[in-house]
């Protein structure tokens, strides 16, 4: 597991994946898709699914972030697993799943 500090968000795709600038250290910057570990959080065309999206908005608005990454690899859709820790301390997956707009997903079938 590796500890990164977020530069910027760039956008939110849903209410679990975001794209992240992310601060490698020494000037060095990349840009990643994160999907949010341990969690599932409904598509935008299903219900919830933009307010979801809202709210993971206004949690990555809180800086510092911070993401640990969960592997040293990408998952199948090419996105690297991660928790993100916002500026407030809130684990921001551990939120979504507190106020009922993500469930607990540990991979299988939904």
């Amino acid at each position: 597991m590796y500890e990164y500090k977020v530069a910027e968000v760039l956008d939110v795709h849903d209410g679990d994946t975001c794209h992240l600038r992310i601060d490698l250290g020494m000037h060095v910057h990349t840009t990643a898709d994160i999907r949010i570990a341990h969690i599932n959080a409904p598509e935008l065309h299903e219900e919830n699914g933009s307010k979801a999206r809202a709210r993971l908005a206004e949690l990555l608005s809180f800086a510092p972030l911070i993401i640990k990454t969960e592997r040293d690899r990408v998952e199948k859709y090419g996105r690297w697993l991660g928790t993100i820790t916002n500026g407030k301390g809130a684990d921001v997956g551990l939120t979504l799943i507190e106020e009922g707009l993500a469930v607990k997903y540990e991979g299988g079938r939904r």
